[in-house]
């Protein structure tokens, strides 16, 4: 009978439980992120990537810690044991990375390291690929980040846009060495020099 009656519950309940096909979970994760121009990955890992590391490594509670380096970018990954304030956590890596700033290459390129929690429902949603064998791959990125980014960001309920892949206009000097020495410069002066003109200032 006390089977019986289990049962017959069972068959009640089960058209009432709630089913949430996508549940809110948010991993214990959390990423350090620095952007630093066009510096190579040896150069990241050594200057960059292993000073936050070291830092990211004093906060306690940490099961695995993943540091990757790109060209002008270090990715440093802490991964925390499950039952961990995941916000105190980030707190704490912040402060600890606060702690080394003066550690960093003091250079204007470098950008402040960026430090984000997991958050599984902040993914993209929908993935968009365009290819058109007229056009190249720095034209198809103008035309995304100059164009379609805008567009998609204005539908409602879209959050952001991004744009990842595809080629950007860059531009190589290359001075002339004897001119520089017969003119009294140094290579150092000319980037100084590029550095502090390419710049857009507010007028008006």
């Amino acid at each position: 009978m006390l089977a019986l009656a289990i049962v017959v519950l069972g068959i009640f309940a089960l058209p009432r439980l709630p089913i949430d096909l996508l549940p809110t979970f948010q991993p214990p994760v959390v990423s350090v992120t620095v952007n630093y121009g066009n510096v190579s990955p040896e150069a990241m890992e050594s200057t960059v990537t292993r000073p936050i590391e070291n830092a990211v490594a004093r906060v306690s509670g940490i099961d695995y810690l993943q540091s990757d380096s790109y060209q002008g970018q270090t990715v440093v990954r802490a991964i925390f044991k499950f039952g961990t304030d995941i916000n105190v956590a980030a707190t704490d890596i912040q402060q600890q990375i606060a702690r080394i700033a003066n550690q960093l290459p003091n250079d204007p390129n470098l950008q402040p390291p960026q430090i984000q929690k997991a958050d599984p429902n902040s993914l993209p949603v929908v993935f968009m690929y365009i290819t058109n064998p007229s056009m190249t791959q720095r034209d198809l990125n103008d035309l995304f980040t100059n164009v379609l980014a805008d567009e998609f960001s204005a539908i409602p309920g879209v959050g952001s846009a991004t744009v990842s892949g595809g080629q950007t206009r860059a531009i190589m000097v290359e001075p002339d060495q004897r001119a520089l020495a017969g003119n009294g410069l140094t290579n150092a002066q000319i980037i100084t020099m590029i550095g502090s003109q390419n710049v857009d200032n507010p007028a008006g």
